[in-house]
């Protein structure tokens, strides 16, 4: 997935790699999908899971309430990890959550 976003980061559309693999004289503005889903950073795993669920979709754009993009939430990872945190006899200290935090924004 690539993701079109304007000189402000506002998410104007994305491109999934069947489009990108299509004729390379097309305009961008012609193969995205305007408006992707998308879901804000204070979701919780569990409401968007229950969203992707009923969507149909395994990754979704996050972005603030203006559209700024803020990244891409993948289900499988989320669950890979929400997994970890659960089996864990310590759990993540809330340090290690900002950190972890930090890290993905980066990405």
């Amino acid at each position: 997935m690539c993701v079109v976003i304007n000189g402000r980061r506002v998410t104007l559309g994305a491109l999934s790699l069947k489009a990108m693999a299509s004729d390379p004289n097309v305009m961008t503005e012609q193969l995205m999908e305007p408006d992707p889903a998308t879901i804000r950073p204070s979701w919780t795993y569990e409401k968007t899971s229950e969203f992707l669920k009923e969507k149909n979709l395994e990754r979704i754009l996050v972005t603030t309430s203006d559209g700024v993009l803020y990244g891409v939430y993948f289900h499988a990872e989320a669950s890979r990890r929400m997994e970890n945190f659960r089996a864990s006899d310590q759990g993540i200290h809330g340090d290690q959550i900002s950190e972890a935090s930090k890290a993905a924004r980066k990405r």
